[in-house]
């Protein structure tokens, strides 16, 4: 008798610290969710003609996204005007970032917490939509780069065909061409392979590295492993 009401408060006290803790995290949430909103609208607050201008151009985006001309890319394009490629490169990244991404990454997180939860546990939908919005705008913000170079249209020529090329595999959906081409773009033209120096015929004698010898992820920063973590969410 004793035993069993040592295991029963036991299991009041497990159930009561379980509620506490979960009690605690659903306030931390409220609050970081409130501080992100906050610090959004002070850093981000546009002028009237600064919102009017970004209106207008989400507006014309979103009509070119009408079309799967303006944003669908073929081998044909590879060989088009420079500035025809780079305005359907960046149509497409649009599409992905504004329409696809978000669905994408909240079933892949759903489909993950299925296997990993017990037939008898419970998904928490909440907690996967604020894991999914965290890794949307973590993907956003580290393509910006991409985005103002191709808006700019100042993308090196040789970075724009291998990226067109990744994203027509990618919409082929082709994985292992996909991540052949991706592996180019990344590693780009190296004189010898990352992390190899002074062997043979690699050695250098000045014993300096030249810039241009670097790997394209190492020169072009953030953009080209989110670039990635596309990829493994699409294909």
């Amino acid at each position: 008798m004793e035993s069993t009401n040592i295991n029963a408060v036991m299991q009041q006290r497990i159930a009561l610290r379980k509620k506490q803790n979960e009690e605690r995290l659903q306030k931390e949430r409220k609050l970081a969710a409130e501080n992100a909103q906050e610090d959004t609208q002070k850093e981000y607050t546009l002028t009237t003609e600064e919102q009017k201008q970004l209106d207008e151009d989400m507006a014309l985006e979103m009509e070119l996204l009408d079309s799967e001309s303006n944003w669908k890319l073929t081998n044909n394009d590879l060989s088009v005007d420079r500035k025809v490629l780079t305005r359907k490169i960046l149509t497409f990244l649009h599409k992905i970032l504004l329409l696809d991404l978000s669905d994408m990454i909240i079933d892949k997180m759903t489909k993950e917490a299925e296997k990993d939860t017990s037939s008898e546990g419970v998904i928490d939908h909440v907690e996967i939509y604020e894991r999914s919005t965290l890794l949307l705008n973590e993907i956003r913000v580290d393509m910006m780069s991409l985005l103002l170079k191709l808006h700019e249209n100042t993308l090196e020529s040789g970075l724009l065909v291998s990226l067109a090329t990744v994203l027509i595999e990618l919409q082929n959906l082709d994985r292992q061409k996909t991540l052949q081409a991706y592996l180019d773009l990344s590693i780009g033209k190296v004189v010898w392979p990352i992390g190899v120096q002074n062997i043979g015929i690699h050695f250098k004698t000045t014993g300096k590295e030249d810039p241009n010898d670097r790997a394209n992820f190492l020169k072009e920063g953030n953009w080209i492993i989110a670039l990635k973590r596309i990829i493994n969410l699409l294909v």
